[in-house]
């Protein structure tokens, strides 16, 4: 909606002062709280003006490039992404009160076993049993998690503009990032546990940012067969509800990185 609003070209400076007054006064409302606005300014403004800003540049010609729009999309969550980082790191108080809040909903699953089978009752309790090691890996995983959910949001979103606008683009990551990738994931063998959390937060941001990746592609050989509405649905079910389809079209996109199976619209 707030891109949707900055390009729409109608409005004028009128409509842009009042626009600020409007979003000042709803982050200033006591009830809604401080972390409810810092989710909305992290989450919502500076993506949305990270995009807006790409758009404007692609249709004044500035820079028509594929990779603006990619480096738009991917870079836009990182200030979510280190402002996470920095909370869970030095707000301990906080920290450890989510922690218990989720080790509590896990510990109240108990109530839930009446109806289970025997095996799916000893995993139940496996959880259970576990459930402040578990609250507190997924404490420390929102900084990736979160990181997936913006730039998954993103992508959609600029693939709703894009077809407006009449902007072809496929997700591409940029090269040089599988540095990134590759030194963090290495961490996962390392004994300390800080170094294993890093590792773990950068798969779960770049297997998100390889299944975009792999979505384009997919998206582009059904495009290239012209095959049917029903085929892409049946398509788009499977990879988003079958894990192991899911984990092919993010190896995909890895591989892409070598094979470029998108040659020429990518450039």
């Amino acid at each position: 909606m707030l891109i949707n609003y900055l390009l729409n070209p109608l409005r004028g400076k009128r409509n842009d002062i009042l626009f600020l007054l409007f979003l000042a006064a709803t982050l200033l409302i006591p009830f809604i709280g401080f972390y409810s606005n810092l989710f909305y300014i992290f989450f919502v403004i500076i993506p949305s003006i990270f995009i807006y800003n790409e758009i404007l540049n692609y249709k004044s010609e500035k820079d028509s490039s594929q990779s603006s729009f990619n480096k738009a999309i991917i870079y836009s969550p990182l200030p979510f992404l280190i402002l996470a980082i920095i909370s869970i790191i030095l707000l301990q108080e906080a920290r450890l009160e989510l922690i218990n809040y989720i080790s509590t909903g896990i510990e109240s699953l108990k109530l839930e076993t009446d109806f289970l089978t025997s095996k799916e009752f000893s995993y139940m309790m496996y959880i259970i049993n576990n459930s402040k090691t578990i609250a507190t890996t997924m404490v420390y995983l929102l900084p990736g998690m979160s990181y997936a959910y913006i730039i998954s949001m993103l992508y959609l979103t600029c693939k709703y503009f894009f077809r407006k606008l009449q902007i072809k683009l496929y997700f591409k990551m940029p090269e040089y990032l599988m540095i990134v990738f590759v030194c963090c994931g290495f961490l996962v063998l390392s004994s300390n546990t800080a170094a294993k959390y890093i590792s773990f937060n950068t798969i779960i941001i770049f297997s998100t940012i390889f299944f975009l990746q792999g979505i384009d592609i997919i998206n582009y050989f059904l495009k290239k067969i012209k095959s049917s509405n029903f085929i892409k649905f049946i398509t788009y079910f499977l990879i988003l509800t079958q894990l192991p389809i899911t984990i092919i079209v993010s190896l995909l996109g890895l591989i892409d990185n070598w094979f470029k199976f998108i040659k020429d619209e990518a450039s």
